[in-house]
């Protein structure tokens, strides 16, 4: 996983995907559902110039992508560190619906090269997707206060660099508009066996406390029914990652 994301989602997660070549992976796919057709209570009518992404500066289901981020971090951290386990490390797309519920189901990228995985998810989902992030905690000697943390998250995050995000064969722009800090600093719950041991650092069950998140992420609009291919790319020196999955959409939620 990634130490510091999606370990770094490879440092932490240095999450939030070169191995498998452009032509197999730019295959159009049936286009996904159209934001407009989604609640103007969602903020999503003020989007950007791609209908595929819920613009940052929205609000879907009420809240900020900053509180998505750390939603996604109390998620990922509660699987074990473990290929069959962590949708982080998943390696076939067995684990997409690991502790899924509600409106918003997570996406995990890759913290290692030339991951494939393939996978059903129902229809009517946005998908929050981290594409490579970063968290610091007071557990682990990051520091002591919310801007010692931040600034340590935003550190290792400047390295990041996202070479490719490509839904349906198009390649979408995540710059920075889509770096967001998590909302406020959160809590992590973590089981006996957990991403903390994973890195070295031996850790009970139990919950870490404060916690801040940094890093790229993005809101999906839910997929139309049918075949979708994401691919997801990053970089972080003398490290690179990246997956591509395909996505079953069928009906009902």
């Amino acid at each position: 996983m990634q130490r510091g994301s999606c370990v770094l989602v490879a440092l932490l997660l240095l999450l939030a995907v070169v191995s498998c070549s452009d032509n197999d992976i730019l295959k159009p796919e049936p286009e996904m559902a159209k934001i407009g057709e989604l609640s103007s209570d969602d903020g999503v009518l003020d989007r950007g110039a791609d209908p595929r992404i819920i613009p940052p500066h929205a609000r879907p289901h009420g809240k900020t992508y900053g509180e998505w981020s750390e939603l996604w971090w109390q998620w990922m951290a509660s699987a074990p560190p473990t290929e069959t386990e962590n949708p982080v490390l998943d390696q076939t797309g067995e684990l997409i619906d690991y502790a899924q519920t509600g409106s918003v189901w997570f996406i995990a990228g890759s913290v290692e090269e030339g991951v494939v995985r393939e996978a059903t998810i129902p229809t009517g989902k946005m998908l929050f997707v981290c594409l490579s992030s970063f968290s610091a905690s007071t557990y682990e000697g990051y520091g002591e206060t919310e801007d010692e943390l931040r600034a340590t998250a935003a550190y290792f995050v400047d390295f990041i660099e996202i070479t490719s995000f490509i839904i349906d064969g198009v390649a979408i722009d995540v710059g920075e508009p889509y770096r967001v800090q998590s909302e406020d600093m959160f809590c992590l719950t973590v089981p006996d066996h957990n991403i903390y041991d994973w890195y070295g650092i031996p850790t009970e069950a139990g919950t870490i406390c404060p916690v801040v998140a940094d890093g790229y992420y993005a809101m999906l609009a839910p997929l139309s029914a049918g075949d979708h291919m994401l691919y997801i790319a990053w970089t972080f020196p003398d490290l690179a990652a990246d997956v591509s999955i395909t996505l079953h959409v069928v009906g009902g939620h």
